[in-house]
C-alpha cells in the first residue's frame, strides 16, 4: 500500500479491499499494521510515504468522510483522526464492517482512508467488485 508522496505529485492508494469471512482477521491485522506504520511528513523528502492533504478544505472533507463512516455503522480499525503537528495530515484510516451502500464506499475520497468489506464467498466479493 502506498499513499501520495505529496498532495500533487503521486497518488497510488487502493481505497477498497474485500476479504472472505475466514480470512478477514488475518487480512485486517496486516492491512491495519501497514497503514499505521506509514511515515507521514514532507512530501518532497524521499523517506516520506504520505504527505498532507492539499488544503484545509480537503482536510475538512476527509474528516467529514470519517465521521460519515462512523455514523453509517462502519468500525475504525486504525486511524480515524487528524494527525498531530503542523500541516493537513490525517492518520491513515481503515474501516471495516462497511455496508456497500455507504458514502465511504460509493464516493472517491482523495484521502488516506481504506475500506474493507467482508464477504461470505469469493463469488460474492467478485460480484461486488464489478
Amino acid at each position: 500500500m502506498s499513499y501520495s508522496r505529496s498532495s500533487a505529485l503521486t497518488v497510488s492508494a487502493p481505497t477498497a479491499a474485500g476479504a472472505v469471512r475466514g480470512h478477514l482477521r488475518q487480512f485486517l491485522h496486516a492491512f491495519a499494521g501497514a497503514a499505521a506504520s506509514i511515515k507521514q511528513g514532507d512530501g518532497f523528502k524521499a523517506t516520506t510515504q504520505q504527505g498532507p492533504v492539499a488544503s484545509k478544505t480537503q482536510l475538512d472533507r476527509v474528516l467529514g468522510y470519517i465521521e460519515s463512516g462512523k455514523q453509517e455503522g462502519a468500525r475504525i480499525v486504525t486511524g480515524g483522526s487528524r494527525a498531530e503537528g503542523l500541516g493537513y495530515f490525517i492518520k491513515s484510516t481503515i474501516f471495516v464492517d462497511v455496508k456497500l451502500d455507504t458514502k465511504i464506499v460509493r464516493e472517491e475520497i482523495f484521502g488516506p482512508i481504506g475500506v474493507v468489506s467482508k464477504f461470505k464467498t469469493e463469488e460474492e466479493a467478485l460480484e461486488a467488485a464489478t
